[in-house]
C-alpha cells in the first residue's frame, strides 16, 4: 500500500510540473525545444511566446537559434529576428534579417498577407509593417 501511494505521489508530482508548463506557452517551447534542440518550430515559436510578453532579448535569442538550426532557409524566423532586433533600436541589423525573409519568401514584404494566412497576429505584422515601410526590398 505504501509503494502504490508513493507512486500516485510521484505520477502527482509530475503531472503537476506537465500542468504547468502546458499553462505557459514559453515553458511549453522551451521544454520542446530542450527535448528536441534541432527544432525549428520549437525554437521560432519560442520567439514569438517572448515578443509577446515583450521579452525582446529572449525573443531574438530564440529566433537566432532558429536561424541557425534552419540553416537560414527558414523566413518567418527571419522575420521575426528582424521585429525583436527593430524593438531593440538595432535598425541596420533588423533591415539585414527583414530582407533575409523576403529574399526566402515575399509574402513578407507584405506583412499583411501573413495575417489573411493566418501565419502571423495582427500586431506582430504591424511591427513588420514599420520595417517593410522603411526598408523596402529591391532585388
Amino acid at each position: 500500500a505504501l509503494a502504490f501511494l508513493g507512486g500516485a505521489m510521484v505520477m502527482t508530482a509530475a503531472t503537476h510540473q506537465r500542468i504547468q508548463v502546458f499553462n505557459d506557452e514559453r515553458l511549453l517551447w522551451q521544454d520542446t525545444l530542450n527535448k528536441n534542440p534541432e527544432s525549428v518550430t520549437a525554437a521560432n515559436n519560442l520567439g514569438f511566446a517572448h515578443y509577446r510578453n515583450g521579452e525582446w532579448k529572449k525573443a531574438v535569442n530564440a529566433w537566432r537559434k532558429a536561424t541557425q538550426i534552419s540553416l537560414g532557409g527558414y523566413a518567418d524566423a527571419w522575420a521575426g529576428l528582424a521585429i525583436g532586433l527593430q524593438k531593440l533600436g538595432r535598425l541596420e541589423e533588423a533591415r539585414v534579417v527583414y530582407w533575409n525573409a523576403v529574399k526566402l519568401d515575399r509574402t513578407y514584404a507584405r506583412p499583411e498577407k501573413l495575417v489573411d494566412k493566418l501565419i502571423w497576429e495582427p500586431t506582430q505584422a504591424a511591427d513588420l509593417a514599420v520595417l517593410a515601410r522603411r526598408f523596402p526590398y529591391k532585388d
